[in-house]
């Protein structure tokens, strides 16, 4: 059969098992419309995924852009999308007034 009952006890393991298997299981809301929680996921590894990328290369663009496979555009269009831009920009000034004597 397709689509068998399943016990109570089956439901709450199979969910504890996905717990450990998938990062954002039970953080989804699934009262709200699948695009506006595709989006919000989406927005959020993008902010995540180009921080990290930016600190590994502490700030270089190139070597971003080189190690990730995106253009420059679509990462400059990134940053400025999830406000990064202006804290690259910030952080490069921040250490060259270190650098100064």
């Amino acid at each position: 059969m397709l689509f068998e009952a399943t016990a109570p006890e089956m439901i709450e393991e199979t969910a504890t098992e996905a717990a450990d298997v998938d990062p954002i299981a039970g953080r989804i809301d699934t009262n709200r419309p699948f695009k506006d929680v595709k989006r919000e996921i989406i927005d959020a590894f993008e902010r995540v995924y180009v921080r990290h990328l930016l600190d590994r290369h502490g700030g270089n663009l190139s070597a971003a852009e080189r190690s990730s496979g995106l253009s420059r555009r679509h990462l400059r269009s990134l940053m400025r999308k999830h406000g990064l831009y202006e804290w690259v920009v910030r952080s490069r000034i921040a250490s060259l007034l270190e650098e100064l004597p």
